[in-house]
């Protein structure tokens, strides 16, 4: 024991500095144990996110989806939405695949009428025009219950290289199974009229586009005298208001004087097209024809749709 103390007392120093060196040891080693752990939980959570982006890349093999929730809601994706995006996958499947007929049985009747009314129309207008003929890189993301927003962009796969520069955005509609694309929404049958001054207006229909949307009207002159629906004087007295009070006018400069005639004991179909861009809860409450001419005078004609 003697000898111990001796010792200790000889090297005192040299057995603190000893331990010292082996505490710095300890610590350090600590410190870097927790430093490999957090690197570990970051590598784990990256390839769990990666495995995620895999999984819905899985699911949808022509088209990627940016994000699982509706861009304007929040909400998370549905059941029914998962379904419309597989439809949109397959239309791009197709499309890549060159099958162009395959791809046109997928759009909507009312798609096809009001926009590419055959193949070869949707081939020439879509297809190669939008489309150029070649494989695009597709994403989407939900932008309402039933349509989606959609970047049409070069296949860097493909290419060799990537760019935005030459993106194309889409909003494509899913109903029933089948497509509304190129910025159209969809149709509603309206079948709403009114009768005035031996003059019956009938509101058909309305086309709805993202940026504008279209009416088609049948107006029937019962009168001895030539009807005028506007004399195109001001672009405010041909528009529709919704249940807001917000008006939107008529594209004035896309219409003849000619077209807005409706001669005595005639009968004519005729579109109209409004500044009024798609926004899912907006409702429209009338239709307002202020300077409708008749015989030298003027009516006002409101339809309530």
């Amino acid at each position: 024991m003697h000898r111990l103390k001796r010792f200790y007392n000889q090297n005192r120093q040299e057995i603190w500095k000893f331990i010292g060196v082996i505490i710095i040891i300890i610590v350090i080693l600590q410190m870097l144990n927790y430093v490999s752990k957090k690197n570990n939980e970051k590598e784990l959570q990256k390839n769990v996110e990666n495995n995620t982006n895999l999984d819905i890349n899985q699911k949808y093999n022509n088209v990627g989806l940016k994000t699982e929730e509706s861009v304007l809601s929040g909400e998370d994706i549905s059941k029914n939405q998962k379904d419309s995006i597989q439809i949109i996958n397959d239309f791009f499947g197709y499309c890549n695949e060159q099958k162009i007929e395959e791809a046109y049985e997928l759009l909507t009747d009312e798609c096809k009428e009001e926009m590419y009314s055959s193949v070869q129309v949707f081939k020439e207008m879509y297809y190669d025009n939008v489309l150029n003929g070649q494989n695009k890189n597709i994403s989407v993301e939900i932008w309402t219950d039933d349509t989606y927003k959609v970047t049409i962009g070069e296949d860097f796969l493909s290419t060799g290289k990537y760019t935005n520069e030459n993106n194309i955005q889409d909003y494509i509609t899913v109903k029933d199974g089948k497509l509304n694309i190129n910025n159209y929404i969809g149709r509603k049958e309206i079948e709403k009229e009114k009768n005035k001054e031996d003059v019956k207006i009938s509101v058909i229909k309305k086309d709805e586009y993202m940026e504008y949307t279209i009416y088609t009207f049948e107006i029937t002159n019962n009168s001895k005298g030539t009807v005028l629906l506007d004399p195109l004087e001001d672009i405010n007295t041909m528009y529709i208001e919704d249940n807001n009070g917000v008006k939107y006018s008529a594209y004035t400069h896309e219409i003849s004087r000619g077209s807005l005639e409706i001669k005595e004991a005639n009968k004519k179909q005729i579109k109209i097209k409004y500044y009024s861009k798609f926004v899912s809860t907006k409702r429209i409450k009338e239709i307002v024809f202020s300077k409708l001419m008749l015989d030298n005078k003027y009516y006002e004609f409101k339809i309530q749709v």
